[in-house]
């Protein structure tokens, strides 16, 4: 088989189209020692088809499972009661664990710390004028700055009339212009 016929019957094997007497022309071919180079990569391919795989009868079934049958059992068990105890213990400390957890649960982390409504709400005004106190002491620095800004703005509209007087003049500036380009008869 020459290179050309070969490289045809490897492209029709990749695609699945060869039968098995095209496959066994290939894995002949393959056989050789002098190959181009380009097919020496695929020789390993065609050299894995010697090796075919033994396929055991049922006669070879029937010996194995007549095997297992004459072995002896061993003499010990793991019934149902010895399992018993031990799951039902697991199941009492899982129990004993969920219920634990539902009872954590429902108390209360609340508690009323005055009977005395008058006395709560002399409790609460006190509290909430200490925060009326930190809040108006954080907000002085935000005061300060607003007053900056203000002034930073002052400015900001000082520079605006200059702009504005700056464009005036301008405009000025080019009437002039156009007055001196305007012949006087």
């Amino acid at each position: 088989m020459n290179t050309k016929s070969a490289e045809t019957l490897i492209r029709l094997y990749f695609e699945g189209k060869t039968s098995l007497k095209e496959e066994q022309q290939l894995k002949t071919y393959f056989e050789q020692e002098d190959l181009p180079e380009e097919l020496k990569a695929l020789k390993p391919i065609f050299s894995l088809a010697d090796n075919k795989e033994e396929v055991f009868d049922d006669a070879f079934d029937k010996k194995v499972l007549a095997q297992i049958k004459d072995t002896p059992k061993s003499g010990k068990r793991i019934t149902a009661h010895f399992l018993f105890w031990p799951m039902a213990a697991a199941s009492l400390a899982l129990l004993i664990f969920v219920s634990g957890l539902f009872n954590l649960n429902n108390t209360s982390h609340f508690e009323d710390t005055y009977n005395d409504p008058a006395q709560a709400y002399a409790q609460a005004a006190q509290a909430l004028q200490f925060v009326g106190i930190k809040l108006s002491g954080a907000m002085e620095p935000a005061h300060k700055a607003g007053g900056q800004l203000e002034k930073g703005m002052d400015q900001v509209n000082k520079l605006q009339k200059l702009y504005t007087g700056i464009e005036q003049t301008r405009k000025i500036g080019l009437i002039d212009q156009t007055l001196n380009n305007i012949p006087i008869q």
